[in-house]
């Protein structure tokens, strides 16, 4: 793994612009694909609270559709909003995880 981050980091510092334009690329794809997995999944199995997940996947569906839609002008600001919303969400994460641990009992740790 440490290997192919390197490549791929020098790949990027080398061509920054087409870095982002293919990233884009790769992600409106993945997003689609990745959405109707869930979608299907959500609708075929039917687990506990599968709701949740067929409304994940319509949205990381949508999502797809709309940066393929917008692209290849929405390749630069994409990846920032992207970015950005994974920071946001992962520090909600965290801050909700830190006050459930606050509620564990003294003797349970």
């Amino acid at each position: 793994m440490g290997i192919l981050y390197l490549v791929v980091g020098f790949m990027i510092t080398e061509k920054p612009l087409q870095s982002a334009v293919t990233l884009t690329a790769f992600l409106a794809a993945f997003f689609i694909v990745a959405g109707s997995f869930r979608i299907l999944a959500a609708m075929v199995i039917r687990f506990p609270y599968w709701g949740w997940s067929l409304l994940n996947g319509i949205v990381t569906f949508l999502l797809g559709v709309i940066i393929y839609r917008h692209f290849p002008a929405c390749a630069l600001w994409i990846l920032g909003l992207l970015v950005g919303l994974e920071l946001l969400l992962h520090g909600w994460t965290w801050i909700t995880l830190s006050l459930a641990i606050r509620k564990i009992p003294a003797n349970a740790a």
